[in-house]
């Protein structure tokens, strides 16, 4: 049996090259497309979206946080010379546009001065239902908003919280009303896909409820007998879980704290990949459908001879 060429295989170049200019020659016959209309109203509307939120224009899902743990109210203060009080300086607005470092060191500060209250309040139940229960005792009010705190209890109302499930309750809220507060210290973009976020994780809309987290932390401290712990205990272990924050999100914060990233830098940075991806999304999937089924509002690029 007689071979041709030689062991390495000079014989089959020829095909391959043949092959090789084949494909090139049927690849230069494919009509090169300016984007369509979608593509490019994609791409628009991203970077309209992206100089709103870099100056802090973009709305965001939500309007205002809600309300966190009833605060103490603080003593009128009194002149020197005792003729007439001194007004009190209320709190202004939250900032706005900050990077998420600056971000995250509010919502730390918001965290520890709730945690040291905690703190009273453990050594104080007494006080903690004093303070806390008029607030969180309306929350257990689903069936019957209008009954008053005498009614609390009865055949048509729950019970009314236990003082550490109260102050379960005020943790619950208070850190729901920091977390959305710092969300809209900064980005309207991030703020939205953090929403989405807990909407896959948690799956609902309204994951930070107390009675939402009692029963996510009953759960995980149910036995593998089946057993269930009791409400107090389950409250007792929400409170502690309820100051601390998410060591990933910090270890980010740290690091761009370090770098003294800004606002818009990060902005930017957030918009870089869907301003691409998307709109090169939309152009492949036109390309696709032009070759199937014809173009659509796709049109060939005209070369200076052809006019």
């Amino acid at each position: 049996m007689t071979r041709t060429g030689n062991h390495f295989g000079q014989s089959d170049i020829p095909a391959q090259v043949h092959l090789f200019a084949e494909v090139k020659r049927r690849m230069s016959m494919l009509p090169c497309r300016r984007p369509g209309r979608t593509p490019l109203l994609v791409a628009a509307l991203i970077l309209l979206a992206m100089v709103l939120d870099v100056l802090c224009l973009l709305p965001h899902p939500v309007a205002a946080a809600p309300p966190g743990a009833p605060t103490k109210p603080p003593a009128t203060p009194v002149a020197a010379d005792g003729d007439a009080p001194q007004k009190l300086l209320l709190p202004g607005p939250p900032p706005i546009g900050l990077a998420s470092w600056q971000v995250r060191k509010n919502y730390h500060e918001r965290l520890q001065a709730w945690e040291g209250r905690v703190a009273e309040y453990r050594r104080n139940l007494s006080l903690a239902d004093e303070e806390l229960s008029p607030y969180t005792r309306p929350m257990q009010l689903a069936t019957n908003p209008t009954a008053s705190f005498a009614e609390i209890g009865t055949a048509t109302t729950p019970m009314p919280l236990s003082p550490i499930c109260a102050l379960a309750a005020a943790s619950v809220r208070e850190r729901e009303s920091a977390r959305v507060e710092a969300r809209l210290q900064g980005s309207g973009m991030l703020h939205l896909v953090l929403q989405l976020r807990d909407l896959y994780v948690y799956q609902s809309w309204d994951p930070f409820t107390f009675e939402a987290m009692k029963s996510r932390k009953a759960k995980k401290m149910t036995g593998p007998n089946g057993t269930v712990p009791p409400d107090d205990e389950v409250c007792n272990a929400l409170i502690g879980s309820s100051s601390q924050s998410n060591k990933g999100w910090d270890k980010t914060a740290e690091g761009r704290a370090a770098a003294g990233t800004t606002y818009g830098a990060e902005v930017v940075q957030l918009y870089l990949i869907p301003l691409f991806l998307f709109p090169l999304v939309m152009y492949l999937f036109q390309e696709m459908w032009s070759w199937a089924y014809g173009p659509q509002d796709l049109k060939p690029v005209k070369s200076k001879r052809s006019r």
